[in-house]
């Protein structure tokens, strides 16, 4: 029964790491260009991006602690509140043309990006639990790379057929 529901939470677990990387593939790749479209100084256009990684930086090592405060569990729910609440504020910032807005919205990003770096580690400590430790932890913290490095093969070919159907 543990082996079942720790395979089960590292799924889950794989399966929010590679969400996580493609909202952030996602965001690098729009972010410069919706940044042109919103600023009136257009010199600006990359801040938001660099809003996302500073605000990354400076609360990965906060996250952490908060989470051994609160749980792991806990603190993914939050960040994944924050997270939402970061879409729908980029949502509304788009529609309403507000780059300030589009700023604030990045950095709840970075905010739910520096919560999401530990799923991985989440993922080795719940295979960790299944008393396998030396293979258990090595196919935790494998499945989520495996997921994301899959979704950056998609995207690369998805890139590719763009590009190519752009020279043509």
């Amino acid at each position: 029964m543990i082996k079942i529901k720790a395979g089960r939470n590292v799924l889950q677990l794989a399966v929010a790491q590679a969400l996580l990387m493609s909202v952030n593939t996602l965001l690098i790749t729009a972010s410069a260009i919706i940044g042109f479209d919103l600023a009136t100084n257009k010199s600006l256009a990359t801040l938001p991006l660099a809003i996302q990684f500073l605000l990354t930086m400076l609360t990965t090592i906060p996250a952490s602690l908060l989470m051994k405060r609160v749980g792991r569990k806990i603190g993914f729910a939050i960040s994944s509140m924050i997270g939402i609440g970061g879409s729908l504020l980029a949502m509304y910032a788009v529609v309403t043309l507000s780059f300030v807005s589009f700023c604030l919205a990045t950095a709840l990003f970075g905010i739910y990006t520096a919560f999401g770096n530990y799923f991985r580690f989440a993922a080795a400590e719940v295979a960790g639990q299944t008393h396998d430790i030396a293979s258990g932890e090595q196919r935790a913290e494998t499945l989520p790379q495996a997921l994301g490095l899959i979704r950056v093969s998609r995207m690369d070919l998805q890139g590719w057929h763009t590009t190519r159907n752009i020279t043509r």
